[in-house]
């Protein structure tokens, strides 16, 4: 129930209208809001074909040090393309059939495009979008470890290039031990996730000052993202 209420598909105990569409593609509820999140965008739409097949299917990179979904994404792009790509094959063999599978469902097989680019400006919102209790700050800068909503610690491994980003949404992690280890993640620009994101203006007395001050916070669920001065 409470993966239904992120997603805003579920209210008390009562589908949403958005909730009630989603069942129409009879798949994991966060998959159905990545594909909502995507809109009518045809690139977006391929996009999300492939993050789901991606995310169903064995991971093709075994080693597992690089968690960025987008190194995925751009491996099975060049996998399609006919490019010699250095990891498993029969696992890419896969989640192309999968994708493909998925772009027969939201029709639009036949088409294709180059994304190098756009992986890494759209992957990290439409993950979010299915994962909006998921996403990580960076408890400092250049730290491996991120906080997640819940409170928890997840860990990149410590040579993992997504280190450089500040916040990430994360796709796949072992939450068992003390601070789990984060395997599939995506940067998130906080500038595109408006839709799960809210702004509040909080006023505080601040006993130093005598004065009472306006701070601007904003957060996605509980997980603080910034806070300032308010203007």
């Amino acid at each position: 129930l409470e993966v239904l209420q992120n997603l805003n598909f579920l209210v008390g105990f009562r589908l949403t209208a958005k909730g009630q569409r989603a069942a129409e593609y009879a798949t994991h509820p966060r998959f159905s809001a990545m594909i909502f999140s995507a809109g009518d965008d045809l690139r977006k739409r391929l996009l999300c074909c492939d993050l789901i097949a991606l995310l169903e299917e064995r991971d093709p990179i075994s080693d597992r040090l690089n968690a960025d979904i987008v190194l995925r994404l751009k491996l099975l792009n060049d996998f399609r393309s006919g490019i010699r790509v250095p990891t498993d094959r029969t696992a890419l063999e896969r989640i192309v059939r999968l994708a493909d599978s998925w772009r027969r469902i939201l029709k639009v097989n036949g088409q294709n495009f180059e994304y190098a680019d756009m992986a890494e400006s759209y992957a990290g919102s439409l993950l979010a979008a299915a994962f909006p209790d998921r996403l990580g700050r960076q408890l400092e800068k250049w730290s491996n470890r991120y906080k997640i909503s819940n409170g928890k610690i997840l860990q990149l491994d410590k040579h993992d290039p997504l280190i450089h980003s500040s916040l990430l949404v994360i796709a796949e992690a072992d939450s068992g031990s003390a601070e789990g280890r984060i395997f599939l993640a995506a940067a998130v620009d906080p500038a595109t996730i408006s839709g799960i994101k809210r702004e509040d203006e909080v006023i505080k007395w601040n006993n130093d000052l005598e004065q009472l001050l306006a701070y601007r916070v904003i957060q996605a669920g509980t997980l603080i993202l910034e806070i300032g001065r308010a203007h």
